[in-house]
């Protein structure tokens, strides 16, 4: 890799959430890191002129990358960008995704939450401590659904953040543990209507994304809502289903 393919990989890194680079010893690859999460991108001048090479570091949720890209770039563990504008967008939607999913938004709210406690000197198992926990755990769990849903509804594609709710499928209050509150598959970014509507359990979705509608509501008042019967999630992965099904059986089941 020349200087001029290694400036070009840095540029990438930086625009695109990874503002961290460190060239191999060989001066093959770089690899790109960020403080905002715990994985990395090693990149490498391809087999072709404009081809590049990309690897992720081990758990890195590569399924989250096959569903947006052309699946001849991937190779296993590899992924190979046609040109440098390929490669740019790998990288942002790489990094979205990385500062999303478990567990890149409970080390950040253990941190955030630690220093906050520490700076209000708020003693440990108190109400305040409560309240300070529930309020800096739902800012950091609305962000990471933002990022992971890029911004926009996640059933209708509505994207004015000023009006999109950050909506668990297994509530705040019933979590096991903060891991699961924070988990981005355990909710959705919703409209506001939306998430009233899944929030009260009148709605829900089945394990392929379809959408699931309470007969306690009066025939069409659905519809004056934007929502009808058939609408699928944008996308729905396998760890959505746990909560999913938590939702359902303990939730929706009772205004069936």
């Amino acid at each position: 890799m020349n200087s001029l393919e290694r400036s070009l990989v840095e540029k990438a890194g930086y625009d695109n959430g990874w503002e961290r680079s460190s060239i191999a010893t060989d001066g093959r690859s770089i690899t790109l890191a960020s403080s905002m999460h715990g994985f990395t991108a090693t990149v490498r001048k391809g087999s072709h002129e404009k081809e590049w090479s990309v690897r992720f570091s081990n758990g890195f949720p590569l399924g989250e990358l096959r569903r947006e890209f052309p699946s001849i770039i991937f190779h296993e563990e590899e992924i190979v960008p046609w040109d440098y504008q390929v490669l740019c967008a790998i990288l942002r939607r790489a990094a979205e995704i990385a500062i999303a999913v478990p567990d890149a938004p409970l080390i950040a709210f253990n941190k955030e939450l630690e220093s906050t406690l520490a700076k209000q000197g708020i003693p440990h198992g108190t109400e305040a401590e409560r309240i300070v926990k529930q309020r800096i755990g739902q800012n950091y769990y609305r962000k990471a659904l933002l990022s992971y849903w890029k911004g926009a509804c996640a059933l209708t594609g509505f994207d004015l953040p000023e009006v999109l709710r950050a909506s668990h499928a297994k509530p705040w209050a019933e979590c096991e543990s903060d891991s699961e509150r924070l988990n981005v598959y355990n909710g959705f970014l919703f409209t506001a209507n939306v998430d009233a509507l899944f929030d009260k359990a009148l709605i829900s979705f089945a394990d392929d994304g379809e959408l699931l509608l309470s007969t306690r509501v009066k025939e069409g008042r659905f519809a004056d809502l934007g929502l009808r019967p058939g609408m699928h999630l944008r996308w729905i992965e396998d760890r959505h289903l746990p909560f999913l099904t938590w939702h359902r059986e303990h939730l929706f089941i009772k205004n069936i």
